[in-house]
């Protein structure tokens, strides 16, 4: 049983720190203290790339492994006249991605930190959290989701009242928007057509994409990530 749990422990270790590691490393998304990124910790020593999400072990009710204390704040949300669907709070995976990017939760808020007992807690320099006020760099969505693109909804729900958006493909319990020319798909949120939903994680890989920028899924040139989920 030892050894399996040991064996066990090295293949959480490899995916954790393996190919995942090799996009994450150096990005802004590295907050170690040897990366390279403008923000990172100041704690010497503290070298894991992974840990500010992730945990081989997480106490989280949520999925991905999930290592951040959850944002509680409540958002002021996108709306148009042109847009059917009602968007909702932020949900699920966006709620992981806002739990650095509302400016709200510091770097440092993690549930499993590395070491014995309580861990050793990382330190950040000023407020510790992600600037919403400024320009700077990073700079926080904040609260206020009135001027980004609208997170949470149903696609299916939208895009039934909505011909200009492609109709979304199923294969198996993975709901994606597919399009070509060239061959690009964005992944929704959810195990049926029914209920996957458009998320920050639609547009956005936070482990990165060799070759793109901003953390997107597919590359924006000719507005191509754009189309395609609309038909323009």
């Amino acid at each position: 049983m030892f050894h399996k749990l040991s064996l066990l422990v090295i293949i959480v270790a490899l995916i954790f720190t393996g190919t995942v590691d090799a996009q994450i490393k150096n990005s802004k998304h590295d907050l170690s203290f040897s990366s390279t990124a403008t923000v990172r910790t100041t704690t010497s020593g503290y070298e894991e790339v992974c840990v500010f999400c992730h945990t081989p072990h997480s106490k989280q009710s949520t999925s991905l492994l999930w290592n951040r204390t959850a944002s509680t704040a409540t958002y002021a949300v996108y709306s148009s006249p042109t847009m059917e669907a009602t968007v909702p709070q932020p949900g699920g995976v966006s709620k992981n991605c806002l739990s650095c990017h509302d400016g709200t939760v510091t770097y440092a808020s993690i549930v499993n930190n590395p070491g014995s007992g309580a861990g050793i807690v990382p330190a950040f320099s000023g407020t510790g959290k992600m600037d919403t006020t400024t320009a700077a760099v990073p700079a926080g969505l904040g609260t206020n989701l009135t001027n980004d693109h609208p997170i949470g909804f149903v696609y299916s729900t939208h895009r039934a009242t909505d011909t200009g958006l492609r109709t979304e493909t199923t294969s198996g319990s993975k709901i994606s928007v597919q399009a070509t020319s060239p061959a690009r798909t964005l992944p929704l949120y959810g195990t049926t057509a029914g209920t996957a939903s458009l998320e920050c994680g639609s547009c956005h890989n936070p482990h990165g994409v060799s070759g793109v920028s901003m953390f997107l899924r597919v590359s924006n040139a000719n507005s191509e990530m754009c189309l395609t989920c609309h038909i323009k």
